[in-house]
């Protein structure tokens, strides 16, 4: 039903605007009550990713690392299921909390590995910039500096290429390493 879509799409345009807000709190209940309403009706499966990326990442902001770690996890469950290409953000955020809860390396890295295929096989080169980010960030955490500038550089590279002048601003910097 083309009204179901519509009310889909714009809840899910809500959430982002919601993100971009950093309005957690309100984008989990929006991005909560959105996921039952498409679930219930059966319209939008391949946006339960997004849907769960968006909680998960809002969980994280929050501090609620159990909460968006569950959510992240669904989210990329649901993609290795569907064999879905549409939202590889949820890695993404699946690797967030994967830092930032001091999960072991090698399922980070594991994570990481299945974000890169998933960006290649859909060729989504947009995403590579937060991918080299998340590479560094481990590599900062288990102190190979060398590693870390490197993929840094790819980072702010991507960025500049996709004309992200801001995210590369406003994130790590080389100095950092």
């Amino acid at each position: 039903d083309l009204g179901a879509l519509n009310e889909m799409y714009a809840a899910i345009s809500r959430c982002d605007a919601l993100a971009s807000e950093y309005q957690w709190e309100t984008l989990i209940s929006v991005a909560t009550d959105t996921l039952r309403d498409i679930r219930a009706r059966a319209t939008g499966g391949p946006w339960e990713p997004r849907l769960l990326a968006l909680i998960g990442g809002a969980q994280l902001a929050m501090g609620n690392f159990a909460a968006a770690r569950a959510s992240a996890l669904e989210a990329v469950e649901f993609m290795r299921k569907t064999r879905s290409v549409w939202n590889p953000h949820a890695y993404a955020v699946l690797a967030r909390v994967q830092l930032a809860l001091m999960e072991p390396a090698y399922d980070l890295t594991a994570t990481l590995d299945e974000y890169e295929a998933l960006i290649k096989r859909a060729n989504f080169g947009l995403f590579e910039g937060e991918l080299h980010e998340l590479r560094a960030q481990l590599f900062i955490r288990e102190g190979r500096h060398a590693e870390a500038s490197a993929e840094l550089a790819n980072a702010k590279a991507c960025y500049k290429r996709f004309g992200m002048a801001a995210r590369c601003a406003n994130n790590y910097r080389l100095s950092d390493v």
